[in-house]
């Protein structure tokens, strides 16, 4: 990478304007800046990079019919990001095309982003209400396009995606991706009985298949030294990692130069994907994990009892509660950001 840099300087030079932008981005198409992995493995802030990336999302942006300065300004002032698919073709270029855009926003945010973007040209708002009455409605935006793409904002996180693959996003200021070595080799991890029923179907299953993507139920597929109980885990690429969105495992770039250092207003949270463990006579059944990050979290995760119970549900997630007041209703618990 260290080459790519001194590459990168020598056709910048000592003046801006040495090298035209359009030259510039040819030139950046032959080197290996491709995948968010190598992007950020580039030394941090380098203008190449933010240009590159900032562009990358700009354009594709533009491609969906949307103004990208109007839509990144939301972003930022509401704290709404992208994810999907769209986010996976910011991470992995040429691995999809998007026909739709999902924004994710906070508790309670929803009817604002939403009046937000209605109030933009070429934007149609409707209301598509959740088949789960338990679930909070989604906002549907038409996008004035020949595709008529849905813009859907979705109050919820999106760590519950039923696999890895998908668990990207874009914020106002930068890209991030939270299995970024997988995710580049074209690999992803189920996340097994997540938010959206069906979605493990082997119809689901050969459609990734069909983008060269390739799905396991089970990171055993891919290794046997496990992260729970090894010393020499596979880090970043193991369905029982319990993992956080501030860890060195994701690789996230900038494409701003007025990126927040850190925002505290903005909680950590932490997961672990949901997966099947054979056991002698029977399968363990874990359920996909979100919650808060707290001082006692660690400590919490080693209850290797509690970790292989498929009931689990994190007592220090925001949720609501049954009328016990001690049981979580588990349609609940994983609706929304905290």
């Amino acid at each position: 990478m260290t080459s790519i840099t001194r590459i990168s300087s020598r056709i910048i030079g000592p003046k801006d304007d040495l090298c035209p932008g359009d030259i510039e981005e040819t030139i950046l198409s032959y080197l290996p800046l491709q995948d968010l992995q190598a992007m950020s493995l580039v030394s941090p802030g380098s203008p190449v990079v933010v240009g590159h990336l900032r562009g990358r999302v700009t354009r594709l942006l533009a491609a969906l019919g949307l103004d990208p300065i109007q839509i990144l300004d939301i972003m930022r002032e509401t704290g709404a990001i992208i994810s999907g698919s769209f986010a996976l073709e910011i991470v992995n270029p040429g691995s999809c095309t998007p026909r739709d855009l999902n924004l994710y926003c906070g508790l309670g945010k929803g009817e604002r982003v939403g009046a937000l973007l209605g109030a933009l040209q070429g934007i149609e708002p409707k209301q598509r209400c959740s088949a789960d009455s338990t679930l909070p409605p989604s906002h549907v935006l038409n996008i004035d396009h020949p595709y008529r793409i849905d813009f859907t904002i979705r109050p919820r996180t999106h760590l519950l995606f039923h696999n890895t693959v998908l668990m990207n996003c874009v914020t106002g200021h930068e890209v991030i991706c939270f299995y970024p070595q997988l995710t580049r080799d074209y690999v992803g991890l189920q996340n097994l009985r997540s938010v959206r029923s069906g979605t493990h179907d082997p119809e689901w299953v050969q459609r990734w298949d069909c983008l060269g993507y390739s799905v396991a139920s089970n990171c055993g597929e891919q290794h046997q030294d496990h992260v729970y109980w090894s010393a020499q885990p596979s880090h970043g690429s193991c369905h029982h990692e319990y993992r956080n969105t501030s860890d060195a495992l994701s690789a996230r770039v900038a494409f701003t130069y007025d990126a927040p250092i850190s925002d505290d207003s903005v909680p950590v949270l932490c997961w672990r994907l949901g997966f099947d463990l054979q056991g002698y006579n029977v399968t363990l059944q874990n359920s996909p994990a979100v919650f808060l990050f707290t001082a006692d979290w660690s400590s919490e995760r080693m209850k290797r009892e509690a970790a292989r119970d498929g009931a689990v549900i994190w007592n220090t997630y925001t949720a609501p509660l049954l009328a016990d007041k001690l049981t979580i209703d588990p349609r609940l618990w994983k609706r929304c950001f905290p």
